[in-house]
Order: C-alpha cells, then sequence, then structure tokens
C-alpha cells in the first residue's frame, strides 16, 4: 500500500452551540414525561457527538437524544428557529445566523471542543500529486471560464491529460465555508463544483473509487487507502 504522509491543512474550530428558548424550556419533550434533547449539524464533529450522546445515556437513560448530521449551516437555521438544542458546528457563527438568533429570543452558548483540519485526499493510484501550493489548489479548485473541463495537465504538463473528479462537503457544510474562504477567500463565487454531500463518508468513498479524483474532507474521516497531496500549513 502506497505510504502517505499528512500535513494539517485547515485548522477550524469545532463548537457545541446550544441554545436556551424560553419559550420551549431547557428540553424538548415528546412526551409530558420524558426529556428530550435534540442535536444536529456538522459530520465533522459526529463522532465526537456521538461518542458524548452514548456516554450521557449511560448517566442518564431517561433522557431521549436524536442525534443528526444535516450540516453546520443547516443546523445553525434550526437552531435559530428553536428548534435544536444542539448544533455541532465546524465554523464560527455568522452575523446573519446570529441576528436570527436574536430576533427569535434564542440565546446562544458556545463551547469550543477543540480543533479540527482539512485534508486533501486524491486516489491511491494516483502517483503525481505527491505535492501541492496552494495556487495549485486554487486553480485546482477555480471553475474555467470557457466551460471546458479542467484536466490535471492544465495544472502541470507533466501530469495525465485527464479530467479532474471533484469530491467534497456540500454547501450546508462548514467545512466547505473554511476551505473555499481559505483558498480563496470571502469571493469563492468561482469556485469548481463535482459531487458533494453533507457526510464526509461519501467524499471518502467517491475519492477512494475514482482514479482521476480530488476531494476535501475533515481529519477524523482520513482512511489510510486514501493518499493525501501535502501543502503548506494555514491557521
Amino acid at each position: 500500500m502506497k505510504k502517505y504522509s499528512c500535513i494539517l491543512l485547515i485548522f477550524i474550530a469545532l463548537v457545541l452551540l446550544a441554545c436556551d428558548n424560553a419559550s420551549t424550556g431547557d428540553f424538548k419533550s415528546e412526551t409530558k414525561y420524558q426529556p428530550f434533547i435534540e442535536i444536529d449539524g456538522s459530520s465533522s464533529i459526529f463522532p465526537i457527538a456521538q461518542e458524548i450522546s452514548n456516554i450521557y445515556s449511560q448517566l442518564h437513560p431517561e433522557v431521549k437524544i436524536s442525534l443528526s448530521l444535516s450540516g453546520t449551516s443547516n443546523g445553525f437555521m434550526k437552531l435559530c428557529q428553536g428548534r435544536l438544542d444542539i448544533n455541532n458546528a465546524s465554523r464560527e457563527i455568522k452575523p446573519e445566523e446570529s441576528a436570527t438568533c436574536a430576533s427569535n429570543g434564542v440565546e446562544l452558548l458556545a463551547l469550543k471542543i477543540g480543533y479540527d483540519a482539512i485534508v486533501i485526499a486524491v486516489h491511491a493510484s494516483n502517483y503525481w500529486c505527491a505535492s501541492l501550493t496552494t495556487e495549485q489548489l486554487k486553480k485546482i479548485w477555480t471553475k474555467p471560464v470557457n466551460g471546458i473541463e479542467r484536466l490535471w495537465s492544465d495544472i502541470d504538463p507533466s501530469w495525465p491529460k485527464a479530467k479532474i473528479k471533484y469530491y467534497s462537503p456540500g454547501k450546508l457544510s462548514g467545512t466547505q465555508d473554511v476551505f473555499l474562504n481559505t483558498v480563496f477567500g470571502e469571493n469563492h463565487n468561482f469556485a469548481q463544483e463535482g459531487e458533494t454531500s453533507e457526510d464526509h463518508n461519501d467524499v471518502v468513498s467517491g475519492v477512494s473509487r475514482d482514479s482521476m479524483a480530488i476531494g476535501y474532507f475533515a481529519m477524523p474521516f482520513l482512511h489510510s487507502n486514501t493518499p493525501v497531496c501535502t501543502s503548506g500549513g494555514h491557521r
């Protein structure tokens, strides 16, 4: 198996945001007698949230916990509408999201639980992409103005004349926000699109089965059969 090394490219804060909604109380309740905690948000934090939920359930079996992973942005939307107790977020809350929470009377408590990293990954058979500069990364993910699909050889003439296949978290993902803002800055309207999913496992699976693939996902989802392209670090 091809050996690989990993550079932590983009460090992102993992945050649990809980709401205190005066209209619903501390917990939602499915019945009069059973406390209910509803959690949603980032798939990056899902493994941690799952472990915490299991431990909490053992200590408090009377409390029912619902845990989903629909993406950071979707979690913030639900949280600010008072439909969620905890949002697992892989980015900071945006000003407009905070304003929505305030207008709905939802008070927030942010708990930073750790730092993650974004991995740039290629297929195991990829022999040419041992490393990437930030400029190459930007060129790879910039959509050609003429609409022609980008080839690996467009990045480096010595690389294969084959179409690059893209896999990434979806638009509701905080990971996508952090990646695009780091590579392009705030204006990333011309960023390349490919196959997306709010579940990072789907991104890993796509890269693993497509020999011309490149993708990015959160560090916890790195598998041993998915070599990575290393690049300069960003904090």
